[in-house]
């Protein structure tokens, strides 16, 4: 058998879940001009202000969805995985701003 011939890009729709930059976690709700990384800092903000303790990735996927309107494209909540990226440097820069760092 020869080589696979080249079929060219999937149609769009068709891609498999985990490409792109987000994975699945394409998030949606976030307003036009705003970074999704501030949405989701004032979400964990607003976490720490209503719980007085800090977030779990997955306490800050349930914020965001139920609180914030930002789901998924398939309006499920954002994985732990993708928010856990960001879950340190959160924890930083609220300790930062409230002046508790070092």
């Amino acid at each position: 058998m020869g080589p696979a011939p080249d079929l060219g890009p999937a149609p769009a729709g068709l891609a498999d879940e985990d490409d792109g930059p987000y994975g699945g976690d394409e998030p949606v709700g976030i307003p036009d001009g705003i970074p999704r990384e501030e949405v989701y800092f004032e979400a964990y903000r607003h976490y720490v202000a209503s719980h007085g303790a800090f977030p779990t990735a997955r306490h800050l996927s349930r914020t965001l969805h139920d609180g914030f309107g930002v789901p998924t494209v398939d309006g499920e909540l954002l994985s732990e995985t993708y928010l856990g990226s960001y879950m340190r440097e959160f924890k930083d820069r609220y300790n930062t701003e409230m002046g508790l760092a070092g």
